[in-house]
């Protein structure tokens, strides 16, 4: 399969598909006598996969870790589990960072009632240090 093909089906750019190739995330194609670069018919398969887990929130590397482990068939359920439970505990406390975020936010502004002499709210004014 050319690379034009497996970017319609998979939704990717060639350049992404590129950029995962050269991180060995999919199988290296064989190069025809023209050059052509021909994926085998599982790579849309795989990319599919890595598109999936990226926007559940796992990184590269960790595909690539899981990738590594399906290919030896090595990830048996109960690491599977695992992993996802540990990105689940990742993503709960990167939850609970922007919620605190966005309570100190409030809690900044909550008193931009006041007006400092130059006309900005004092939360936004900077004063000059010495």
């Amino acid at each position: 399969m050319l690379i034009g093909e497996l970017s319609k089906q998979s939704g990717l750019s060639r350049d992404t598909i590129r950029y995962y190739e050269k991180r060995g995330l999919v199988q290296a194609p064989i190069r025809h006598d023209n050059n052509y670069k021909d994926y085998s018919d599982d790579t849309p398969h795989v990319l599919l996969f890595i598109k999936k887990l990226q926007s559940e929130g796992f990184t590269l590397n960790e595909v690539d870790g899981l990738l590594k482990k399906s290919d030896t068939q090595s990830l048996t359920c109960e690491q599977a589990k695992e992993l996802v439970q540990q990105k689940l505990d990742e993503i709960d406390e990167q939850i609970a960072d922007l919620q605190l975020s966005g309570q100190r936010l409030i809690d900044s502004f909550s008193s931009c009632t006041s007006i400092s002499p130059e006309g900005i709210c004092t939360p936004f004014k900077v004063t000059p240090t010495n």
